[in-house]
């Protein structure tokens, strides 16, 4: 991250919403962190993103559709919809010339935040069902659930920091250089990559299966759906 003089560097749009919705944020992870003690620290944690042995704990084992876990997914859809927004309207750039991601007023802003946390959530819970696919096509059903978990306690790791660079940004004490937005999106697209290493590394562990059998697995489920985003985002 580089800092420049703020008179050079552009400004944020919409610093009060962000400034709010960050701090709200921030707020209910904290009351998360009071509500689920146990299971916050070994989901919310370093190794869930930077470490590549299998470990079993209740982070890691908790199953996917259990109360706990639906929570921290709806917490994490919510925070990837602040970055989305964020991204699309903090920046006087041309992502925020989409007309149904343009934000006008405060309250509308809110609103947006909370139903793309839902339209997130829904893509999340449709990933699953891609995983939970591929997984019986590959005749692997044993790595649906871990495969699933993985990540996403790596990505709401990787996006609580991601939350805090732009929550940072609106409070005005420094910004990501020059061109902020791409600085953000070069950082989502390299730890995509980065997670279905990650996955990789550790389905392997999991399962008797060969790496060039898990290698195409992971292309199935991971990789392949992200050049096709990337593709139709570019375009």
């Amino acid at each position: 991250m580089l800092l420049f003089p703020l008179a050079v560097l552009p400004q944020v749009l919409h610093r009060d919403l962000f400034i709010v919705l960050s701090m709200l944020l921030l707020v209910i992870y904290a009351v998360s962190r009071v509500i689920f003690p146990k299971l916050f620290a070994e989901s919310i944690t370093l190794e869930k993103l930077f470490g590549f042995r299998l470990k079993e704990d209740l982070g890691s084992s908790i199953r996917p559709f259990s109360t706990e876990h639906i929570y921290f997914t709806a917490l994490y859809s919510l925070n990837l919809s602040f970055v989305i927004l964020f991204l699309t309207n903090g920046f006087n750039s041309d992502l925020g010339e989409l007309p149904w991601l343009k934000i006008n007023a405060f309250w509308q802003g809110l609103l947006y935040w909370v139903l793309g946390g839902v339209v997130v959530n829904l893509l999340i819970y449709l990933k699953y069902l891609l995983i939970a696919i591929f997984s019986w096509l590959f005749n692997a059903t044993i790595l649906t659930s871990r495969h699933f978990i993985d990540m996403v306690n790596a990505s709401s790791l990787f996006f609580i920091f991601v939350t805090l660079a732009l929550a940072i940004c609106s409070y005005r004490i420094f910004l990501l250089g020059q061109n902020p937005q791409i600085v953000i999106i070069a950082s989502v697209l390299i730890f995509f990559f980065y997670r279905s290493m990650l996955l990789y590394i550790r389905l392997i562990q999991l399962s008797q299966y060969s790496k060039l059998y898990i290698f195409s697995y992971i292309c199935s489920t991971e990789l392949i759906p992200l050049f096709i985003g990337v593709i139709f985002l570019t375009t």
